[in-house]
């Protein structure tokens, strides 16, 4: 046999094993996307880069089942942030926008921010924090909801040492001839403020005459708080206790 007819038999040969090794992988019409240069095939993986990837659009991400492409896609996978604006009410009215992570259902207890400590309120609504509260200032955030015990405490404990402080104070501003009248008090439930709400014909009671004294009967940060809305202040209470009752 010549040598001409065993070239051809090997290069018929050198064929055919190609054509078995190229059968064994289903072309795939995202590979150019992939290698622009060479014929893709099971044994190479190459890395696609950004630019890839990006000009597929909607395309399926498994280009081939042997890559993971999720994090070239992770910009797209990331779940966007929202941040939530909650309304919270405290004893008697008062009320505040606090920051959140979730959405909180009305009437929830929760812990929040307060001055050099923490407070608890009761949750009014709940919004996505748009353009409308982009003017408000030094917005505190909520920590958390509140367990049984801590609802437990503001409802019963602490109510009852407000009203016990209201007739006691009531008492002190007395015997200092001092013209007011003690509407309500608030402790922040950590105990390390407390606000004595008051009405008065007096532009601007003497209270200074009183600070000493009260600090030493009730430990914490003593603070007063002009009140004339006798009847807002009504309204909010019946309000608060629909919420509570719910």
């Amino acid at each position: 046999m010549s040598n001409h007819d065993d070239d051809a038999r090997s290069d018929a040969g050198s064929q055919a094993s190609h054509a078995s090794s190229t059968s064994s992988y289903t072309h795939n019409p995202y590979d150019s996307y992939c290698n622009k240069e060479y014929q893709f095939s099971p044994s190479v993986s190459p890395t696609p880069s950004v630019g890839d990837l990006g000009s597929l659009g909607s395309l399926p991400l498994a280009v081939n089942p042997n890559l993971d492409y999720s994090e070239y896609y992770s910009d797209r996978l990331q779940e966007v942030e929202v941040t939530w604006m909650v309304l919270v009410q405290f004893k008697f009215g008062r009320t505040g926008w606090y920051e959140h992570t979730e959405e909180l259902e009305q009437g929830t207890h929760v812990i929040v921010q307060a001055d050099r400590g923490s407070d608890m309120a009761m949750v009014c609504r709940s919004e996505v924090k748009s353009e409308k509260h982009e003017s408000m200032t030094n917005i505190r955030k909520v920590s958390r909801i509140a367990t049984k015990p801590e609802i437990a405490k503001w409802q019963d404990v602490l109510a009852e040492r407000e009203k016990k402080a209201i007739a006691t104070m009531q008492e002190m501003t007395d015997k200092k001839k001092l013209n007011i009248t003690i509407v309500h008090s608030e402790y922040q439930y950590d105990g390390k403020k407390l606000t004595f709400y008051f009405t008065s014909k007096d532009a601007h009671p003497q209270f200074r005459v009183i600070l000493d004294q009260a600090f030493s009967m009730w430990k914490c940060r003593i603070w007063f708080a002009r009140y004339s809305r006798l009847s807002i202040d009504s309204d909010c209470r019946e309000r608060l206790s629909a919420l509570t009752l719910a």
